[in-house]
């Protein structure tokens, strides 16, 4: 809690216990305008002390949305870089097996030469094609996942400011009403009846 946080929530609850003060007093005295004004200074305190903790919500949920975006930054890179590394490994096995079956091929081509080498090139080309395809798939499901995890964390953000206009709305009021009350700040309780 920040110290200026700290100082606010303070200074909310002396302007509860002076408006309960000036309740009791007022009521005690007959004065009822100082009921009502304690009435009032508390009722403000009160609203003051709930946009304190809307805003402390609203910070704390900030602060989960900067750890949720953060994580999900760090989750999209490591898939990314996971993806490419997997389409490396892929690439190199493919090329692996690319240079064995060709090496195969041109074994077996003397041997059979017009069926021998027209298999295995149609072999090869859907193995290409089939390892091309796995890696198209695999990319696009790490580009979503990256997608979902960001549109989750542009909700929590959208959530994080609506609590922070709240608090900010809830705040307003409370110096609006304690600026119609004219309570003043010091607590000063001598009133003229």
């Amino acid at each position: 809690m920040s110290a200026n946080r700290a100082q606010r929530t303070r200074r909310g609850l002396l302007d509860s216990v002076r408006g309960k003060v000036k309740q009791i007093v007022g009521s005690v005295t007959g004065n009822d305008s100082l009921t009502t004004e304690g009435h009032l200074q508390e009722v403000v305190a009160h609203q003051r002390q709930a946009a304190e903790q809307a805003d402390a919500v609203a910070a704390a949920s900030a602060e989960q949305a900067e750890a949720k975006r953060l994580e999900a930054e760090r989750t999209g890179a490591e898939q990314r870089a996971a993806v490419r590394a997997e389409a490396a490994a892929r690439k190199q096995e493919i090329d692996a097996g690319q240079a064995a079956e060709q090496r195969a091929v041109r074994d077996t081509a003397h041997q059979d030469l017009a069926a021998g080498l027209s298999a295995a090139e149609q072999h090869e080309r859907r193995r290409i094609q089939q390892a091309e395809a796995e890696r198209r798939t695999e990319q696009r499901d790490a580009a979503a996942d990256v997608t979902e995890t960001l549109d989750e964390h542009r909700g929590a953000v959208r959530a994080s400011a609506k609590v922070r206009a709240e608090a900010d709305r809830l705040r307003a009021e409370a110096d609006r009403l304690a600026d119609q009350s004219d309570v003043p700040e010091t607590g000063n309780f001598n009133e003229k009846s």
